[in-house]
Parts: structure tokens; sequence; C-alpha cells
């Protein structure tokens, strides 16, 4: 049976896999001076942006299911939580803004170099952003992320702390 909880792990991963392939899009449009692959990577940000809004709104089922598993805490999903409003709000800036170019630059006008020099720097941003989201999130199960695992899970050495003690 699917919950919300599971709508928003489905979803999740789109706003943070989305918004870089359109980033490489408009790179690539840039370089090659592309119109139409900088129309698509545009529109992949829109779609990234689009899928963000549900993912947040599902946060909460989410938090409901594991907030009794062991080694989960609420200030590991409230921080979860806060970058994830900031880099909505983030990708929805740089959204409205794919969404502006496509309606202003409407064929048969090129969107200029100078814009989707605009593009790719907000697509960076919010695809960064969502970056970090998404290695805050997978920390609240994902034990090996932490900087200091839970003992209930059984994980007393992680990637992260191994490379920190050295």
């Amino acid at each position: 049976m699917y919950t919300l909880a599971h709508l928003h792990l489905l979803l999740n991963h789109i706003p943070i896999i989305v918004p870089p392939l359109g980033l490489l899009l408009l790179a690539l449009a840039w370089l090659r001076r592309d119109d139409l692959m900088a129309r698509i990577g545009l529109a992949f940000i829109i779609g990234g942006a689009v899928a963000a809004l549900p993912s947040y709104f599902t946060g909460d089922s989410a938090e409901h299911a594991v907030i009794r598993a062991p080694g989960v805490t609420r200030a590991i999903i409230h921080q979860h939580e806060d970058a994830a409003l900031i880099g909505s709000i983030v990708l929805g800036v740089v959204a409205l803004f794919a969404a502006w170019v496509l309606w202003r630059y409407r064929r048969p006008v090129v969107v200029p170099r100078g814009v989707i020099t605009l593009g790719i720097i907000g697509a960076l941003a919010a695809s960064g952003w969502f970056a970090w989201v998404g290695l805050l999130g997978g920390a609240i199960r994902h034990t090996e992320m932490r900087l200091d695992p839970p003992p209930a899970f059984g994980v007393t050495d992680t990637i992260i702390a191994r490379t920190t003690r050295q």
C-alpha cells in the first residue's frame, strides 16, 4: 500500500536529478550555440521545480513515518526540511526565470547567450542547493552518511568518520 511517505521518497529524487540535467543542457547549448537545446534545458529546470512542490508537501507524512525509528531525530529532519524549503524557493525562482525566458524569446527569436548564462548560474545554484538537501535527507535513514552514526544501527565506522580522523 502506498502512502504519502512513499510518494515523498519517489518524488524527492526528481528535483535533485532533473535540474543538473537542465544545467548540463544549458551549458552545452551555450558552447554549441544551440537554441533548441537551451530551450529543452530551461524546460528541465521548470520540470524539476514542479516536482519539488509535491515532494516538499509530502515531507510531513514521511516525517511521521520515520520519527520513531532508531537514530532518527527531529533535529535531523527539520534541518532537511528547512533546507528543502529554501531549495524549493531558489529552484522556483530559477524556474520562473526559465518560464519567462521561454515566453519572452518564443520562436523565431533566439535565446541570447547572456540569458543562457544567467540560466546556467541559476541552475548551478539550485542544483548545488538540492544536492545539499538530498545529503541531509539521506542522513535521516542512511547513517553511513553521518559524522556521528547512532549505535542502534550498528554502524561504527563510516566513510565520513574515517576521512575526518585522518
